[in-house]
C-alpha cells in the first residue's frame, strides 16, 4: 500500500518566489510554530488518494495517462497568501491562484473526479479550494497579521504534466516521492 495523492508541480520561478514568502512568514511567526515545505516540496495537489494498493495504483496511472493526452499544458497565475480555517486561528497558510487560473483548476479537478469515480474512487464531498500550502502552523500564542499578503503577486507558471506522487508520514513531516508522471497532451 502507498499513501498517494495527485498533484501540479510548479515552475522554478514560482517556487523561488513562493520561498522568499516562506522565509517573511518565517519571520512574522515564531520559527517553532512552524512547518515548511521544502522548495522541492512546494506543489499544488488535485486529489489526495490516501492508501492505495498496487492493482488500483496501476488502475490510477492507467486513468491519468489517458486523461493527460486529452488535455494541453496550461498557464496558472499564482495570488495572494490566505489561511485555513480563518486568519485568527491559522492553521495553514497558503499561496492561492488569480480567479481564471482558479476556475480552470476549478474544472480540471471535476472532470479529474469524474475519471477516478470511473475506476472506483469516491469523489471528493469536500469544498476544493486550489492552493499551494506554504506552512503549517501549531501551537499558536500570537497570531500575526497577513493582510498585506492577500493581494499580493506570485508570478505565472506552466503545468505540463500531472504528477502521481506518494506520502510517507515522519516525525518531521512528509516525504514526497514522484511514482510517475502524465505529460499534457499528445507526445
Amino acid at each position: 500500500m502507498n499513501r498517494l495523492f495527485i498533484a501540479a508541480e510548479l515552475g522554478i520561478p514560482v517556487v523561488e518566489r513562493l520561498t522568499q514568502i516562506q522565509n517573511e512568514l518565517g519571520r512574522r511567526f515564531d520559527a517553532t510554530q512552524l512547518r515548511m515545505p521544502e522548495t522541492k516540496d512546494l506543489h499544488l495537489t488535485l486529489k489526495f488518494l490516501g492508501e492505495t494498493d498496487v492493482a488500483l495504483q496501476e488502475r490510477i496511472q492507467e486513468t491519468l495517462h489517458a486523461f493527460a493526452l486529452g488535455l494541453f499544458p496550461f498557464e496558472l497565475a499564482l495570488k495572494g497568501v490566505g489561511t485555513f480555517p480563518d486568519a485568527a486561528s491559522p492553521r495553514i497558510v497558503w499561496a492561492g491562484l488569480e480567479p481564471k487560473s482558479d476556475e480552470l483548476v476549478g474544472l480540471l479537478k471535476d472532470t479529474l473526479e469524474r475519471e477516478l469515480e470511473n475506476i472506483g474512487i469516491p469523489k471528493e464531498t469536500r469544498d476544493f479550494k486550489a492552493h499551494i500550502t506554504l506552512a503549517r502552523v501549531r501551537d499558536l500564542t500570537e497570531t500575526p497579521n497577513l493582510d498585506d499578503l492577500k493581494g499580493l503577486d506570485v508570478g505565472s507558471t506552466y503545468i505540463r504534466d500531472l504528477v502521481l506522487f506518494s506520502s510517507t508520514l515522519t516525525p518531521n513531516g512528509a516525504i514526497y516521492s514522484v511514482v510517475d508522471r502524465f505529460p499534457l497532451g499528445p507526445q
